[in-house]
């Protein structure tokens, strides 16, 4: 049976994120890629030194969340099978024509 998944994995160190989440818990499509970074630094002899710090002066979080847009795929459809020497395979196709 052919299947639909239509967005690519995230990049490497990015997970699945959702844009959309409902009062009720619900979340729309996994259309994003979210990743936390460290965003305060010092400034030492005119150098950035990155330094595992949570909060700054200010209260603010240096932690924050980023995200993109998650990859489509331009082969959305998959089917998987077995090969002939009995290895499970997976094929990606397009229907869009």
């Amino acid at each position: 049976m052919a299947r639909k998944d239509v967005y690519d994995d995230c990049p490497e160190g990015w997970t699945v994120g959702y844009s959309d989440v409902g009062h009720d818990g619900n979340r729309s499509k996994p259309n994003m890629c979210e990743k936390r970074e460290n965003l305060c630094f010092n400034h030492r002899n005119g150098r950035h030194t990155f330094k595992p710090v949570t909060n700054r002066r200010d209260g603010d979080s240096c932690q924050k969340t980023i995200s993109m847009p998650r990859p489509v795929r331009s082969k959305p459809w998959d089917v998987e099978y077995t090969d002939a020497k009995g290895f499970r395979q997976r094929a990606w196709f397009n229907l869009n024509i």
